[in-house]
């Protein structure tokens, strides 16, 4: 403030220019010792620390409580068939009290829910959905969260035996009735096919026994009672074995073809064929004689006589 006066004397200035010399002075001087001001306070305010968020209290952590639960019996797909079930019940809650019973009770529930629809022949199927089950942490809706461990599930030994038993009836039952369906299958092919006829009935011995042809002529009239026993036009106890004359190989082939066929051109069929298994057996001049006898020359006249 005294330096704008000064001026003002040294240089003899008026009002109108000193004045506004004063108040700049005055402005000039008020900024440089506000900084001062500042600089000092700061150098003398002891050093403060920030302000930090206060840290909440912990929530409290609930207690686990455990207890061991055996032989409790849970019911089966099967009427009277229940399995056996054991294991160590665990829980834990906020909400004050005795939540024991409540936590047994939720995980007999779920277990018993699992076994139900399960039968008691797939045991070790319930083992592994039941442990599932009652393995997962799970609220019962009351703030207490139960689960299990040391999961046993089991059948009485009287009901396991029980159940072998009945498996193995069961098989036994199954291949009784294939057994016996392949006997009917049987018996309705030898019925219905083989010895439908006594042409038949040679026609199926020949086919598995190609090489021997009069063997088969000396079965033929063994083979024509057999038809005719399964046809029931011939009792069994009537059947006797004749004494018969000693007859050439000749004439035990004409009796097989005159006996088995009564159709003309069905028998001349017969005749060719058995000619030729004749001719492939070395039997050439019986085969002729067999054709001279049926008047077989050739295997178009067959045809056309079977046709007709």
């Amino acid at each position: 403030m005294g330096l704008p006066l000064l001026l003002a004397a040294a240089f003899d200035l008026s009002a109108g220019v000193w004045i506004p010399l004063l108040a700049v002075g005055l402005i000039a001087a008020g900024v440089i010792g506000r900084r001062l001001y500042e600089q000092w306070t700061l150098s003398v305010r002891p050093h403060r620390e920030p302000l930090r968020e206060p840290i909440p209290e912990p929530a409290p952590q609930p207690v686990v409580e455990d207890v061991v639960v055996e032989g409790v019996q849970l019911r089966s797909a099967a009427p009277d068939y229940r399995f056996t079930f054991s294991c160590r019940v665990h829980w834990h809650s906020l909400v004050p009290g005795t939540h024991g019973d409540r936590a047994i009770r939720s995980i007999l529930d779920r277990a018993a829910r699992v076994t139900a629809s399960i039968r008691p022949e797939e045991l070790d199927a319930a083992a592994r959905a039941v442990t599932a089950e009652v393995e997962a942490r799970r609220p019962d809706g009351h703030g207490v969260g139960t689960w299990a461990s040391e999961v046993v599930l089991a059948l009485p030994e009287e009901d396991a035996r029980r159940l072998a038993r009945m498996a193995e009836l069961r098989k036994d039952e199954e291949l009784w009735d294939r057994e016996r369906a392949q006997e009917r299958n049987m018996r309705r092919y030898l019925t219905d096919d083989v010895f439908e006829t006594p042409g038949s009935a040679v026609a199926w011995w020949l086919a598995g026994h190609r090489a021997e042809p009069v063997q088969t002529l000396d079965l033929a009239p063994t083979l024509a009672r057999l038809s005719a026993i399964i046809r029931g036009e011939l009792e069994p106890s009537s059947v006797t074995s004749p004494v018969l004359e000693p007859k050439s190989l000749f004439e035990r082939i004409c009796d097989v073809v005159d006996s088995v066929h009564e159709d003309q051109g069905r028998r001349l069929v017969l005749v060719h064929d058995l000619a030729r298994v004749l001719d492939g057996n070395g039997q050439s001049a019986l085969s002729g004689e067999l054709r001279n006898r049926y008047g077989v020359d050739d295997l178009s006249m067959v045809v056309d006589d079977g046709s007709g």
